[in-house]
């Protein structure tokens, strides 16, 4: 295997990988929505339950590769499909029957898309078999955060202009109800009453209990209990203090 050498163009029409499965994207994003937390450690525990319960069928893969001293590497790797995409690199020793590569794996987040971030995945493989599989999370748990920041965002958003539509609807009807008693007023009026816009508070509250027959609110004290106001001791008139003086010549 070490004496072999050259180089090659591989093409994939019309294929799968088995153990990964794109929608896992989706049903972690559900989980977000549920209440997952939003680290790295929660996020891989439930992106890898999903990830391999599932295939990645693709359209057409197309990738370089150059073998050397029996080794082959693998360039440019690109794998289209409907919602998801896979790019990368890839070494593989063939005497040893190891691989090392490192590839990343994005979806096309339709509605769910936010400025500033992608669904993505890094999924690296070192060693033989899937025990040294690797997977980076760091794209995808900051795409859910400030997923989450947005929607949040929006629900305030939501909530203040629904209270703003109930005050602007209560003012409005405040107004109605407003301008209805000013029209029962003017009917009720009579020739040579002042408008009661006019008038403060008080005096528009009297003048309708005197209109409706009712008595006045205000307390009227006992004579025996009215104040008496008393003059002090050292007042006394002006023809008491100038009487015993003389009249000027």
């Amino acid at each position: 295997m070490s004496g072999l050498a050259g180089g090659a163009t591989l093409s994939i029409r019309d294929g799968e990988i088995r153990g990964i499965n794109p929608e896992a994207f989706g049903l972690v994003i559900r989980a977000a929505d549920a209440g997952l937390e939003l680290d790295d450690a929660a996020v891989r525990s439930a992106f890898e339950s999903y990830l391999d319960a599932g295939r990645l069928p693709f359209e057409a893969l197309e990738a370089g590769a150059t073998v050397a001293g029996g080794v082959v590497r693998v360039s440019n790797v690109t794998l289209d499909n409907t919602s998801a995409t896979v790019f990368g690199n890839a070494r593989i020793d063939l005497d040893a029957q190891t691989l090392d590569s490192d590839f990343s794996l994005k979806v096309d987040p339709g509605a769910e898309a936010v400025t500033g971030a992608e669904p993505e995945v890094g999924l690296v493989f070192r060693g033989a078999g899937r025990s040294g599989s690797l997977y980076r999370y760091r794209s995808f748990t900051a795409f859910l955060t400030l997923r989450a920041f947005e929607r949040e965002v929006q629900r305030i958003e939501e909530l203040q202009a629904e209270i703003d539509a109930r005050e602007q609807a209560m003012e409005e009807r405040m107004q109605l109800l407003q301008q209805e008693k000013r029209r029962e007023d003017a009917k009720t009026r009579l020739p040579g009453d002042p408008d009661p816009r006019r008038l403060g508070p008080r005096r528009r509250k009297r003048r309708l209990r005197l209109r409706q027959g009712r008595p006045s609110m205000r307390r009227q004290r006992p004579a025996s209990r009215r104040r008496i106001r008393r003059r002090p001791r050292w007042w006394q008139p002006r023809r008491a203090l100038g009487a015993g003086r003389a009249a000027p010549p």
